[in-house]
């Protein structure tokens, strides 16, 4: 049995991956409430992302859409990006 202090950790869900879903995590929240501070390195490392996720989070479907979707599907995070389409704008 796992000891519920220290989870075990799944195969398929390493730091890498956590750490990019953070970074997505941190531009879809840039994008849809702007006013909202992230942390340093979240922020650091969402702002290249902010491009693809706005057109995202836009219903657009070219090649940043179509990037941020590879992206999210890359860690793990496609049904939460999908979520995301269309979500309002809290600048718009």
């Amino acid at each position: 049995m796992t000891d519920p202090r220290h989870p075990a950790p799944c195969a398929d869900d390493d730091a890498a991956q956590r750490a990019a879903r953070s970074a997505l995590y941190g531009a879809v929240l840039a994008v849809t409430r702007p006013g909202t501070r992230l942390k340093p390195a979240v922020a650091a490392a969402a702002e290249p992302l902010l491009p693809a996720v706005r057109a995202w989070i836009a219903g657009d479907r070219g090649p940043l859409a179509d990037a941020a979707l590879r992206y999210a599907e890359a860690c793990g995070a496609a049904a939460y990006l999908h979520s995301r389409r269309g979500a309002p704008r809290a600048d718009a």
